[in-house]
Formats: C-alpha cells, sequence, structure tokens
C-alpha cells in the first residue's frame, strides 16, 4: 500500500477546491480518523487510506473521475483487487446521503472514518464549511442555516464509535449554540 502515493495524487486532485471540500478537510479527517482509531482499536492504517479518498469522486466536487474508479486509484496505489473492492464499497457507504435508512460502513475501520467526516461537518469548522459552501453555491445566510436543520443537526445521533460519539457531542454544542444565536439574528 503506497500511501505517498495517495497523499500526492489527491492533493493533487482537491487543489483549486472552494474551501469546505479541500485538500485540508482531507487532512482533517485523516487526523480524526487516526485518533478515534487509536482509542476504538481499528487499524490506523487502513483509516487512514480510507480517510485520504473519502471524498473520491463525490458528484458535488465535480471531480473529473470517470477515468479512474476509486478501485482502480487504490489498486494504482498497491493494493490487492480483493480489497480495493471492498474499501470502494465501504467509501460508497459513507456520506450522510448514501447512508440514510441503509446500512453503512460494515468494517470498524469505515465507522471509525465514516465519524472522522462527520465530526468535520460539526462544531467550529463545520459551521465555517457550511457557509463556505453556501457562498460557493451563491446561497444567502439564511438558505445556508437550513442545512443545519436538514443535516448538520442531527449527525449527532448518527455516530457509530464511543469515541466517535463523545467528540460530536462537544462539537455538537458549539454547532447547536452558533445555530439558535444565527436565528436570533436573522
Amino acid at each position: 500500500m503506497n500511501l505517498t502515493y495517495l497523499y500526492s495524487f489527491i492533493q493533487g486532485l482537491f487543489l483549486g477546491q472552494e474551501g469546505s471540500h479541500d485538500y485540508e478537510h482531507v487532512l482533517r479527517v485523516v487526523r480524526n480518523a487516526k485518533l478515534i482509531a487509536a482509542s476504538e482499536g481499528a487499524d490506523q492504517d487502513i483509516c487512514e487510506l480510507l480517510a485520504l479518498v473519502h471524498d473520491y469522486g463525490d458528484k458535488k466536487l465535480g471531480h473529473n473521475v470517470e477515468k479512474l474508479s476509486l478501485m482502480g486509484l487504490l489498486i494504482e496505489a498497491g493494493i490487492e483487487q480483493g480489497r480495493a473492492s471492498f474499501y470502494a464499497q465501504e467509501v460508497a457507504l459513507m456520506s450522510f446521503s448514501a447512508s440514510q435508512g441503509k446500512a453503512g460502513p460494515q468494517s470498524l475501520e469505515g465507522k471509525v472514518v465514516q465519524d472522522a467526516d462527520r465530526l468535520d461537518a460539526i462544531g467550529a469548522i463545520g459551521v465555517a464549511r457550511c457557509f463556505a459552501y453556501g457562498g460557493h453555491k451563491g446561497r444567502s445566510l439564511t438558505d445556508s442555516l437550513i442545512h443545519f436543520d436538514e443535516k448538520l443537526l442531527k449527525l449527532v445521533e448518527l455516530f457509530n464509535t464511543k469515541t466517535g460519539r463523545g467528540l460530536a457531542e462537544i462539537r455538537h454544542k458549539r454547532l447547536y449554540e452558533f445555530y439558535q444565536h444565527m436565528k436570533d439574528e436573522l
């Protein structure tokens, strides 16, 4: 498994992305995943790998990935085909929209990375990312605030791991407090 190759590839892919889904987001998800994995007994290398590629091919990012599927990218990075297929399936089950009403990732590592990504969607970072994305899409402050009701305030109930839930509760309080202040001021 060649993580150096993947870091370089993902960094190049995310160059120029708007601030809510940029390379810094990927690195925060990697950091969160390592933190949760260490506490939960998950394989840190697999968590790092899955975190690196968790947004690969996300439609809202406009990546041109038709020429190389996630499975293909993982194989290029030296991962055996069967594992690459499983990891690609785990990543496909991580997003909020993909997992609503359905089973999410099956492995502990997939659950850890899903938690790590969700952590980056709440708290102070989550607020900043929500409004950065809203601004990028030309949404008003009020329209961006709707995303809190539709998704962000629901995430705290969806964490998979004890460690993720504990971190989420802290960030959820920050998110909710901001939300209440914003509603009052609007």
